[in-house]
């Protein structure tokens, strides 16, 4: 910034400006150390903890951890976002590794008398395509292919903002991303959207590769 610009920002003040405070777009929020991936520590430490790491958002860093119980109920679901390099800190080098590892393979959801714990059951990662149904998975063995392709949608990115957040985009959307908002939070098969935000309980999807595979001539097999 030149100094001609500064004075108009900040009029009559004299003194240099050292040091200017960025503030970068997470989500709904802004970066924080909580939500960023810690890259290394600096050679030179602060004494303030936030300022000894270099941080970085990079959504193909992370991971979404999907557990899910069904009971004759109702079908419990819940997300944990970790980061590979906190993966790697304590040891796990493979992804395989996450499902032997106790404070990854499981997780406690409710309250109270209502409290049950959920296996990991999916590791989902950016670029993870995933197909919608309403109620059943089995319904989309009922669906052309035509319909299914419509209920496609690929993980672009995840995010903490209270509860944890997949944020997904339809697989035949093409427009700029400065010209899409985050889209609805509950699946409608009754019309075309182009992105979904979701918690865990709306995540009702088939996964790519374990529930289905899309060949290249676009026909989806299923795996259940």
């Amino acid at each position: 910034m030149q100094e001609e610009n500064i004075h108009k920002l900040i009029p009559n003040r004299k003194e240099v400006i050292k040091k200017v405070r960025c503030k970068v777009a997470a989500g709904r929020g802004y970066l924080t150390p909580e939500k960023a991936l810690e890259i290394q520590k600096h050679t030179y430490l602060s004494k303030h903890d936030y300022k000894q790491s270099i941080y970085a958002q990079n959504d193909e860093n992370t991971l979404c951890l999907y557990y899910e119980l069904k009971t004759e109920q109702k079908t419990e679901r819940a997300f944990k976002i970790v980061g590979l390099f906190e993966l790697a800190q304590i040891g796990l080098q493979k992804m395989s590794d996450i499902k032997q590892d106790n404070a990854y393979n499981k997780i406690e959801s409710g309250i109270g008398k209502s409290k049950v714990e959920l296996p990991l059951t999916e590791i989902l990662k950016v670029g993870t395509k995933t197909i919608f149904y309403k109620e059943h998975i089995e319904e989309l063995k009922d669906l052309n292919n035509q319909q299914l392709l419509q209920r496609i949608f690929r993980i672009y990115k995840f995010n903490e903002t209270g509860a944890p957040l997949i944020y997904l985009q339809s697989h035949i959307e093409a427009r700029p991303n400065d010209q899409l908002k985050d889209g609805d939070t509950i699946f409608d098969y009754s019309k075309y959207q182009y992105r979904l935000k979701v918690v865990a309980s709306n995540f009702k999807c088939a996964v790519e590769d374990k529930h289905f595979e899309i060949k290249p001539d676009g026909r989806i097999i299923w795996k259940f």
